[in-house]
């Protein structure tokens, strides 16, 4: 497997701007049709079904999809009555490549991004590749709503300086942005990319706070220059790292920070 593009020589890649992963929301299939699925028992509460909020790509697709989520790694899938109702005590079945974990409390990034807070949410860990019917249930078993997601093993890691100007050093005493891009191919053959939300970031061996609203996006500060910083990089089974230069201002001709982690 592959974990770092080489382009040019270098081996970290630059973007201008980030892709735009974002939380997303999906009808479930019993509130998309507005029936029972065929070959389900479907709970008396919740009749209209359930909308599911989490991670989506909203470029290159030509309907919404929540994930696809890599192999071994986490994400997080929160949900609501449609019609507006409180659910009732409930389970979620990962199907058989995700395990899922109900978590209390609010899902994190959802209330600036959608507008309301979710409270009903689980974690779901790949177990193994290919696509999984996760279900939510009413306390009898009976189906609230389901939701396919797909699980696929990663391929290559990508680390990335978000800048507007390519490069691929740090800049020492100024505010940078690491991104970290996880890719793997999906089952229709297409080379997509992954989330994966315990993705983890280390410079040096501390760890680096994500930036806010962003899972994949990491917040990097030094107060002296130094040759290099070693960044490493975990997501789901795979831990590798990488040395970066870290340079000065002068050295690359600037006056000022870039703003954000964009110049």
């Amino acid at each position: 497997m592959t974990w770092f593009r080489v382009s040019g020589g270098a081996v970290f890649t630059t973007v201008v701007l980030l892709s735009l992963a974002c939380v997303g929301q999906v009808a479930g299939d019993r509130a998309a049709s507005g029936d029972c699925p065929e070959g389900e028992v479907c709970s008396e509460e919740a009749v209209q079904g359930l909308i599911f909020v989490g991670q989506a790509f909203f470029e290159d697709q030509e309907a919404l999809a929540l994930g696809p989520i890599a192999l071994g790694s986490q994400f997080n899938l929160g949900f609501y009555d449609i019609g507006g109702g409180q659910l009732p005590e409930f389970a979620v079945d990962g199907g058989t490549n995700l395990h899922a974990e109900v978590e209390e409390g609010p899902m994190p990034d959802t209330h600036g991004s959608i507008g309301k807070s979710v409270d009903t949410w689980a974690t779901l860990s790949g177990l193994q590749s290919g696509t999984s019917t996760v279900r939510v249930v009413d306390a009898g078993g009976l189906l609230l709503d389901r939701l396919d997601i797909e699980v696929v093993e990663i391929e290559r890691v990508e680390m990335e300086i978000i800048a507007r100007t390519p490069r691929d050093v740090l800049i020492s005493d100024c505010d940078e942005l690491i991104a970290v891009r996880i890719y793997g191919t999906d089952e229709s053959g297409s080379e997509v990319r992954l989330f994966g939300q315990d993705l983890g970031l280390k410079a040096d061996g501390r760890s680096l706070d994500r930036e806010v609203g962003m899972w994949d996006c990491f917040e990097w500060a030094a107060d002296a220059p130094s040759e290099q910083v070693e960044v490493e990089f975990n997501v789901g089974r795979i831990t590798r790292s990488r040395s970066f230069d870290v340079v000065t201002l002068e050295d690359l001709d600037l006056d000022d920070c870039p703003v954000g982690g964009i110049d």
